[in-house]
């Protein structure tokens, strides 16, 4: 028995498209937190303006965060491992992102 899996909006398709679910978050302010298969749960950015100022802003928007298989490890280690990956990127905890 095979069971159908349900993939989290952000990874969703209408062939090569974004579906439209997605196209409605781009058009309200702010960020939206998704679940990835790992179970993690980082903030989807769907505006240029706001994905330009977290890329741009790594004070107030890090990847702080040590996933399980990071633990133990150096911090040359994990800063290999997160080079170039934007999925573990936190919220700011200060205001004024915008209107995230």
């Amino acid at each position: 028995m095979t069971h159908a899996t349900t993939l989290p909006l952000h990874m969703r398709r209408d062939r090569f498209d974004p579906v439209p679910e997605l196209g409605a978050l781009r058009e309200r302010p702010g960020l939206t937190k998704v679940r990835t298969p790992m179970g993690l749960e980082p903030w989807l950015v769907t505006r240029w303006a706001d994905v330009r100022e977290v890329l741009g802003d790594p004070a107030r928007f890090s990847n702080a965060f040590v996933a399980p298989m990071q633990q133990g490890r150096s911090p040359e280690e994990i800063a290999r491992m997160r080079a170039g990956n934007l999925l573990p990127r936190t919220r700011p905890s200060t205001p004024g992102c915008g209107g995230c």
